[in-house]
């Protein structure tokens, strides 16, 4: 049998450590890393460790038709103008019932004195500047001026996130 030259040999022992390597990095990628990633809802990829926007429209039980109508067009013009800022998280539409239970802190943190949209900015997970955007029920017969003023106050507050 004839020896392997020991340049051979050595090229094929990096060869082997490499594709050990190689293998065990599969290993932890598929096996550790990305299910925990995968575990995560869909949008809250780090976002606890990054600047958050949320829009918040808060009400009670009792809902009339201009409540309605202002959750409802506030998430219209959040769909319409923001679509990519809520689907990579950086924006999040949250209806609150003020009512329910644990929501009452809501009206102290945010000096709540009516049914109203409230943008915020978050991070870290700490609450920062918001808005109070009260002004949206002069704007109940006027869609074109209520999604001006959801859209500049949320691209306002967008833009303080980054």
């Amino acid at each position: 049998m004839r020896a392997i030259p020991r340049g051979l040999r050595t090229a094929i022992t990096v060869a082997l450590l490499a594709f050990v390597v190689l293998s065990v990095g599969y290993v932890i990628l598929t096996r550790v890393i990305r299910p925990k990633a995968a575990a995560r809802p869909a949008g809250e990829m780090d976002t606890a460790a990054r600047a958050q926007t949320v829009v918040y429209y808060f009400h009670t039980s009792a809902r009339c038709a201009s409540c309605l109508r202002i959750e409802a067009w506030t998430k219209e013009c959040l769909e319409k103008e923001f679509a990519f800022e809520l689907k990579s998280g950086l924006l999040s539409w949250k209806p609150v019932d003020l009512e329910a239970d644990g929501n009452i802190h809501f009206v102290e943190d945010f000096k709540l004195t009516a049914k109203t949209v409230v943008v915020c900015n978050y991070r870290d997970g700490m609450a920062g500047e918001y808005a109070d955007l009260v002004d949206v029920w002069q704007f109940l017969g006027d869609k074109g001026r209520f999604f001006l003023l959801v859209r500049t106050k949320v691209k306002e507050y967008l833009g303080r996130t980054t």
